[in-house]
């Protein structure tokens, strides 16, 4: 049930994410991504907080889902009440069905994979990983060390049964890098609108373009002023991907893609030849890169591909 903020802290906590959320009460047990926060609400949110408190509040425990109670202890410089690798964000938890793991895209936070996990069979434990600077950590120069800092975070779970990894776009790519590295790998790895990483462009304007399209493309407005500490993991995970080749691994994939947009093709184009024939499935579904993770028929399709239990 609902349970009012504990102290002033947290008073100060739930008043200014019902100022950018537009909702009233909330409560100290509540979190962020769960009650629609994004990230650039979550810049928003941390620009009143700092403002209010007259200290700086990290991004990272926002876009983590944190409760108020959390996001307090965390400002308070108290251990978090979970132990788990400060990359992890949990999407959904409870239940005994294998889990899903899902990792970000370019933008670098787990919180769009939020209506794909509410979409799941009950029972279904989902967790999302962020990019390492969203956490406070340096970033990884190039996939292979991320997808290195994806596995240990993976590994930190101590996953004894099935489990399936996945992601998004880039994280996608991501997901195919961190399986091989996993001593106690996903039984399969999906892909959702994922295609092997072009090399981009470097210089400052077109990568500030680029990021104002995805902004605009995930959110449907203008970006805020203020999105530097964003784009700074954007463009970190722009230049990781740079230079990218993918090689042959043993792993059974799924890739879906989306039938507009940009990314519109053959699912299974670029991942033919990377892992052994007969384990490659694709499938393809209405809307664009962006619109796919929203559709309920994209959290059906997944569930099929998924262990029951």
């Amino acid at each position: 049930g609902f349970e009012a903020p504990a102290d002033d802290l947290e008073a100060a906590i739930a008043a200014a994410w019902e100022a950018h959320l537009g909702l009233r009460p909330i409560g100290r047990h509540e979190g962020f991504l769960a009650l629609g926060g994004h990230s650039l609400l979550a810049l928003g949110v941390a620009a009143r907080l700092e403002a209010t408190l007259g200290r700086p509040v990290p991004l990272a425990p926002l876009l983590a889902g944190q409760t108020v109670a959390d996001l307090a202890r965390s400002l308070r410089g108290e251990a978090p009440a979970t132990g788990t690798d400060p990359l992890l964000v949990p999407l959904r938890v409870g239940g005994d069905r294998p889990p899903l793991i899902l990792i970000h895209a370019v933008g670098g936070t787990a919180g769009p994979f939020l209506p794909l996990a509410a979409g799941l069979a009950p029972g279904r434990p989902v967790w999302g990983l962020q990019a390492p600077a969203l956490a406070g950590e340096p970033m990884p120069p190039d996939l292979a060390g991320l997808a290195d800092r994806y596995a240990r975070a993976i590994g930190s779970l101590a996953l004894d049964g099935d489990y399936v990894l996945g992601g998004w776009s880039l994280g996608g790519v991501l997901a195919f890098e961190t399986a091989r590295r996993l001593p106690h790998p996903p039984c399969r790895v999906i892909m959702l609108d994922a295609a092997l990483p072009a090399q981009a462009p470097t210089d400052e304007a077109t990568l500030r373009a680029l990021f104002a399209f995805d902004l605009q493309a995930a959110f449907g407005a203008a970006a805020p002023t203020d999105v530097e500490p964003l784009y700074a993991v954007f463009a970190a995970l722009v230049a990781a991907a740079n230079g990218y080749h993918a090689t042959p691994a043993d792993l059974d994939l799924v890739s879906i893609g989306a039938l507009e947009g940009l990314l519109a093709g053959d699912p299974a184009g670029p991942w033919l030849g990377l892992v052994p024939p007969g384990r490659l499935y694709a499938a393809a579904l209405p809307g664009d890169h962006h619109g796919l993770l929203r559709s309920p028929d994209l959290a059906r399709l997944v569930e099929g591909f998924l262990p029951p239990g």
